[in-house]
């Protein structure tokens, strides 16, 4: 997989998007309640929409498996937009920390330097920082879990699955060239391909995600990529790195 494809799947499940490089179908999977009845769309995305619009914190855990490993992000939110996240995430085999604090982000990188930090721009003399900047839409990614709903409006072939252990289970295709009606977004799933992505959400009792799962085929394999929702309103503070912690790359 090209580099920036891999950061850019590792980025958009840590914000919990529902994108991959590829998808041509998904494995059965069994349990719930529920038929497989045909749902609506549109009326399931605004009820994502408004239970997100309550939430004041999250926390994320995401495996991608042979895709980029597992990653965790604190969120602090507003509307279903992050004001602030803190993510550890490992991108070319480094594990980095990544903190959002507005439209700022900063890299920690795990060189021993008193100066660990990084901050994210498309000038930096560091591939890492430099990447999260330049790849499309990137930062925005790590800083929202309302496009959730957008994916979901968009969506074909929404299923109710009905109620297992984990919560309300919709199972549904993603389709990247179909268009979400979030420009930064489409510009991200343009870049992983136009196959068709099999996608299942699970809700709480208030219509909150707790999971996401999705099926990415690569190279002949599929590769389960798993996004858990946890900790919802928790208190959290998160805060910008020391200035004297941040260096000049």
């Amino acid at each position: 997989m090209k580099r920036s494809a891999a950061l850019v799947c590792t980025v958009l499940a840590t914000a919990a998007l529902v994108a991959g490089c590829s998808s041509s179908g998904s494995p059965a999977r069994h349990g719930g309640t529920g038929t497989g009845a045909s749902t609506g769309a549109t009326a399931l995305a605004g009820r994502i929409d408004a239970a997100l619009g309550t939430l004041t914190s999250a926390h994320l855990d995401i495996d991608t498996g042979a895709l980029g490993g597992t990653s965790t992000a604190d969120l602090v939110l507003q509307d279903g937009n992050a004001s602030a996240t803190e993510i550890h995430v490992t991108e070319s085999g480094t594990a980095v920390e990544v903190v959002t604090v507005g439209t700022t982000a900063w890299v920690k990188l795990p060189n021993g330097s008193a100066k660990p930090w990084v901050l994210v721009s498309p000038t930096s003399s560091n591939p890492i920082a430099k990447a999260l900047a330049t790849e499309p839409g990137v930062t925005d990614a790590l800083t929202s879990l309302s496009t959730i709903a957008g994916l979901v409006r968009h969506a074909q072939d929404v299923s109710d699955m009905g109620t297992d252990a984990t919560g309300h289970r919709y199972a549904m295709k993603i389709i990247p060239g179909k268009g979400t009606g979030n420009a930064k977004l489409d510009s991200l799933l343009s870049i992983l391909g136009n196959n068709p992505i099999a996608t299942d959400i699970w809700l709480d009792t208030k219509n909150r995600p707790v999971k996401v799962q999705l099926d990415i085929a690569f190279g002949g394999s599929q590769f389960p990529v798993t996004v858990v929702v946890s900790k919802l309103n928790a208190p959290l503070t998160i805060t910008a790195p020391p200035a004297d912690a941040i260096s000049s790359g």
